[in-house]
């Protein structure tokens, strides 16, 4: 195996046997698809939804059960836009009625909307139903159509807005249609994917463009925009138990991730937002800090989060986690509660000062509770090439220990020995607080396998290896994303309850 180090302009590698490294055991955490189903079944997403069906019409816990019997919905396109209207048309009529071509050996197929989730409806307009709107005006369109939406929750369903488009979110061309939709949208407390058609030269990008592309495998990509359509009405297609591989008896019970963004009214300042996931991997909520001055220290890489705020906001996911119904059973039936944090960089003294302030203030009331510190670095300047693979990329899974409290993990990339799928960059784990009396984990494999875990709650698994970081920094991600463009549910919404950001 060769290591690659790019720190600052110096950039060497060093070839080591692996049997010199010392590598960190890595165990697949099964997706789970239903409480009957045998603890230790591997399965896909793709497979444990066709086996079983989505989580939340196969478990008995009331609290995680599906709340809704069908989704309706309303497909928008701009008007003139012929490309985006059939194309749209195509997408709408494979969720509608599926897709079984299998364009190609790495392909799969679709059952359609309503079978695959096993709703009891699926309402799916047929392409002369579709609403034409002028990018700019669409506020105008939705004036005279807010009763049909409400009707949609009167008949016990959840709607679903899809909206076609030239804009991608990887260019900044016709950005405005997107953001016209989310805001809009949003607004009225509907959640809302976009379809996208963007093309360029030399090819294209979107949903949208890959859909009239024949000679390319689709199944996974619209699978992907189907479980997009579920998270975001408020469906729980698959849970990973947060278990301490040490202790089979220990979970974490909330795992909370930071991240930030710069305001969009105070110049120089910056919110903080927080996304607090339970032990199955539930969205529980999402908070967000006061505005505030971030300090820059020299020899401290990222800003540094003043202690009143960071023990303000810790203070604060807690209460919002307390009051959801399933959490707070939880809180009730045990003494010691487990929590993890998560940051972009090392956290600073202060941080921890605050940290540890929350946590004693909210035992003077309620539970003990042990943390764990998990700073994860995005960018890390050591990368690992696998010289036995044939295009030496490193498999998924791969941990490889740097000291005590530091592992290198490749949570994203390679499936197999042969995969030439790009070469994938790893992420660095570090276990800020190991050994601590207040850490829950004892050893820097439970850290790294829990970390792992948390990767495959993304819907973006369904494509393998293709999601690096922790479903809690990649949700609070999209979330300040979204706020620095004045795109919020309102506070009282049912939009937090589901996965409207992504």
């Amino acid at each position: 195996m060769v290591i690659k180090d790019e720190r600052q302009l110096s950039i060497f590698a060093i070839t080591i046997q692996k049997e010199k490294l010392e590598r960190i055991p890595i165990l697949e955490t099964p997706p789970i698809f239903s409480d009957k189903q045998p603890s230790q079944e591997l399965i896909s997403p793709i497979e444990g939804i066709k086996k079983y069906g989505p989580y939340d019409t196969n478990t008995s816990d009331k609290h995680l059960s599906r709340k809704f019997e069908g989704v309706e919905f309303f497909v928008f396109y701009p008007k003139n836009e012929d490309i985006i209207y059939r194309t749209l048309s195509d997408l709408i009529s494979m969720l509608r009625d599926g897709y079984f071509e299998r364009r190609g050996a790495h392909d799969t197929t679709f059952e359609g909307f309503e079978s695959e989730f096993r709703l009891k409806e699926a309402f799916i307009p047929e392409t002369n139903e579709f609403i034409g709107y002028t990018p700019g005006s669409l506020q105008k369109e939705l004036e005279s159509r807010k009763n049909d939406f409400t009707l949609v929750f009167e008949r016990g369903n959840r709607p679903i807005v899809i909206v076609g488009g030239t804009s991608h979110r990887s260019i900044i061309k016709n950005r405005e249609q997107y953001l016209e939709a989310k805001l809009q949208f949003t607004n009225l407390d509907l959640p809302c994917q976009y379809a996208s058609y963007y093309e360029y030269e030399t090819g294209g990008a979107g949903i949208l463009y890959s859909v009239g592309r024949k000679d390319r495998p689709f199944g996974y990509s619209l699978w992907n925009f189907a479980l997009n359509i579920y998270g975001k009405v408020g469906g729980l297609a698959w849970v990973i138990r947060q278990g301490l591989s040490k202790a089979a008896r220990q979970v974490i019970d909330l795992s909370i991730g930071i991240r930030f963004v710069r305001s969009k009214n105070q110049k120089g300042f910056i919110i903080g937002y927080i996304t607090i996931l339970d032990r199955f991997g539930r969205l529980v909520g999402v908070i967000s800090s006061q505005p505030f001055k971030a300090q820059i220290e020299e020899g401290v890489a990222g800003m540094v989060i003043p202690k009143e705020v960071m023990e303000s906001i810790i203070i604060e996911a807690l209460k919002k986690a307390i009051s959801d119904v399933r959490v707070k059973e939880i809180f009730t039936e045990k003494e010691t509660v487990n929590i993890a944090i998560h940051r972009l960089s090392i956290f600073h003294s202060q941080e921890i000062q605050g940290i540890i302030s929350a946590i004693n203030k909210w035992h003077e009331s309620e539970n003990e509770i042990k943390y764990a510190l998990i700073p994860i670095i995005d960018t890390p300047p050591t990368l690992a090439f696998d010289k036995l693979a044939k295009y030496w990329n490193t498999l998924r899974g791969t941990a490889i220990k740097l000291n005590d409290h530091v592992a290198m993990l490749y949570s994203a990339g390679a499936t197999s020995l042969t995969d030439r799928g790009a070469f994938s960059y790893p992420i660095t784990v570090i276990a800020q607080n190991l050994g601590e009396e207040k850490c829950p984990f004892t050893s820097l494999e439970e850290v790294c396998n829990y970390v792992y875990s948390l990767t495959n709650l993304h819907w973006q698994t369904v494509i393998p290896g293709s999601v690096r970081l922790p479903a809690t920094l990649e949700f609070a991600q999209n979330v300040a994303h979204l706020s620095s463009l004045g795109i919020m549910p309102k506070e009282s919404s049912w939009l937090w309850q589901t996965l409207w950001f992504i």
